[in-house]
């Protein structure tokens, strides 16, 4: 009898920690949200709120047109324009900032090029001018 109970108590055991795997082959990374510029714009014209919902902190591929490029000013990364709505007295800007070590990304690319990139939404970045609603994208990071 005490053995049966010990055998009893192992096979317990033994599915115990078999229910417990930690498979982390089955967990795919999702693939990246494929989404053009004009889309995310709109999204955010349309309903910041729900548009912060769908994309901030997520991982997108983006693609659009170089608009402008530069350096912000309070950072030492560089960014390309990649979207631009007006609307009424707002301005809505689609930024992709590339760390500076990506500088030569950002020097490559010439005004009205088609880009692709990936990277996550930062969503909107509060800025100085009321009117100017920064969406930003941080490239490179996944």
């Amino acid at each position: 009898m005490r053995k049966f109970i010990t055998l009893v108590m192992l096979l317990s055991l033994l599915l115990i920690v078999s229910g417990c795997d930690t498979d982390t082959t089955s967990k795919a990374i999702a693939p990246p949200m494929e989404v053009k510029s004009e889309e995310i714009i709109n999204d955010y014209i349309r309903d910041q709120t729900s548009a912060e919902q769908k994309y901030k902190d997520k991982n997108v591929k983006l693609t659009g047109k170089v608009i402008s490029k530069g350096q912000f000013n309070n950072a030492s990364n560089f960014f390309i324009i990649a979207g631009v709505k007006n609307l009424g007295e707002k301005k809505y800007a689609l930024l992709v900032d590339y760390p500076t070590d990506k500088v030569n990304v950002v020097n490559a690319a010439k005004i009205d090029d088609f880009i692709v990139v990936e990277g996550i939404v930062v969503g909107v970045v509060p800025q100085k001018d009321p009117t100017l609603v920064s969406i930003q994208i941080s490239a490179g990071k996944k």
